[in-house]
């Protein structure tokens, strides 16, 4: 499911993550990095990235964005779109408008990867 999903672009906002439990992977400008509890990061404007969770259980993590452009709505369009794949891959043309309301840019075709 991981790889289906679209990498996206972060152009007004700045996002900072403090992982709390479990771990996930980043795809972060086209470097993998494994992100645990504990840890936080910073995603800049503009750069492109996507989380994947290829683990078996949920990942919890606090992300503060700023400016406050993405609220919780972004991420309850985002759980009925992945909830309707039923483990499959998220229909990837819905996920891109639901991106593209929220004020995000979904990545070009060639950075996919």
């Amino acid at each position: 499911m991981a790889a289906s999903r679209p990498r996206r672009i972060a152009t007004t906002i700045t996002k900072s993550d403090l992982w709390h439990r479990r771990s996930a992977d980043l795809d972060f400008d086209g470097k993998q990095i494994d992100v645990g509890p504990g840890q936080a990061l910073c995603i800049p404007r503009a750069a492109v990235h996507r989380f994947d969770n290829n683990g078996s259980r949920d990942v919890k993590a606090l992300c503060v964005i700023t400016p406050a452009a993405i609220g919780p709505q972004y991420f309850r369009d985002s759980a009925e779109v992945i909830n309707a794949a039923a483990g499959g891959p998220p229909d990837r043309t819905k996920m891109a408008d639901i991106m593209r309301r929220h004020g995000l840019t979904p990545a070009p075709s060639s950075a996919q990867v």
